[in-house]
């Protein structure tokens, strides 16, 4: 039963980070940065991959270094969390799940029908190897065609459903994972068919009658207002934001929603916001919707000099060495 795959969160966290991933010729690292400290905390190769507004992939074949809870913001989406090996605890809001693949590959599938609060947990030596895809809701409906409207599974909020791993997806995910960074037109093409059988053998098995939400699995309650406090954030990104504003929308005080929020994600709400801006504007450099300056002003900053200071800190260099280097793959 898909119930079976929820755990209480558990209180003691040795450290939260916010994360970046760093590349080079010998290794690929995610790092975790926390009180200006960087440490990296998972070693080996990842694969990430986006198909335009349709959907991402982001696959590694990894071991984790150091004890930690990574905490992030999932977008709206329908997530595949598909395990080949290792063991992974995760949540969503008020879901939170344990996947292990010691005798066999676990998947499941969950609708986020908003920004949400996404952590994870990482054990030191857990080697681990996953493929998450994020599917864009629109995308399925609008494949649905006149019926858009009839899919159970997405009109249900944080609705998820164990998937019955079969070794044709195995083979399929392994071959994603495997890929190399390349963004060739071939190498882009088999990714996109590959990733698209993928999908289709998943959905071929979401039935009404077996997937769960929330409130039938009774997850573990979390801090609801932290939780609308971060959708509020994510609503707002591109807009004047203050402490007393998000609190004002939570009907509490700033010095509650300070201490809430620390204590629920491990980092204050300044730290959030200006990360998660920070992280929109390294997207809109990627995709090449904005340039430097214009990113820069988006993400709040009104001289480019401290932007480029504060994107070389986040991410490990400046914005146009991340150009470059984007420019160069592809």
């Amino acid at each position: 039963m898909a119930s079976q795959q929820l755990t209480r969160p558990r209180k003691a966290v040795k450290k939260v980070a916010l994360t970046k991933k760093i590349e080079d010729s010998e290794k690929q690292l995610i790092v975790g940065t926390r009180k200006n400290i960087d440490a990296p905390l998972v070693q080996g190769h990842f694969i990430s991959y986006r198909c335009g507004d349709h959907y991402s992939i982001h696959g590694s074949k990894a071991v984790e270094l150091s004890d930690s809870e990574v905490v992030s913001v999932a977008p709206t989406s329908v997530i595949i969390t598909l395990l080949l090996e290792g063991e992974i605890e995760f949540g969503y809001n008020n879901l939170n799940f344990a996947l292990n693949a010691q005798h066999s590959p676990q998947a499941i599938i969950v609708n986020l029908d908003k920004p949400t609060n996404f952590r994870r947990k990482i054990n030191a030596g857990n080697q681990v190897t996953k493929l998450n895809i994020m599917m864009s809701p629109q995308w399925m409906k609008r494949l649905n065609g006149e019926v858009a409207q009839n899919i159970p599974f997405l009109d249900t909020s944080e609705a998820f459903q164990n998937i019955q791993v079969t070794a044709e997806m195995v083979s399929l995910a392994s071959k994603i994972i495997e890929t190399e960074n390349n963004a060739s037109f071939l190498n882009s093409l088999s990714t996109e068919i590959t990733v698209q059988q993928l999908i289709l053998l998943v959905c071929e098995q979401l039935e009404t009658s077996r997937f769960q939400n929330a409130f039938d699995a009774k997850a573990p309650d979390r801090d609801q207002k932290i939780n609308d406090a971060i959708h509020y954030i994510e609503s707002h990104l591109n807009e004047e934001i203050s402490l007393e504003t998000i609190a004002e929308h939570m009907m509490m005080s700033v010095s509650n929603l300070q201490r809430r929020f620390k204590q629920e994600l491990g980092i204050t709400t300044a730290v959030y916001i200006r990360q998660r801006r920070l992280e929109v504007a390294k997207q809109h450099i990627e995709r090449g919707s904005m340039t430097i300056t214009e990113a820069a002003y988006e993400a709040g900053y009104h001289h480019p000099s401290n932007f480029s200071n504060a994107f070389k800190k986040a991410f490990g260099y400046s914005p146009s060495g991340f150009l470059e280097r984007h420019e160069n793959v592809n």
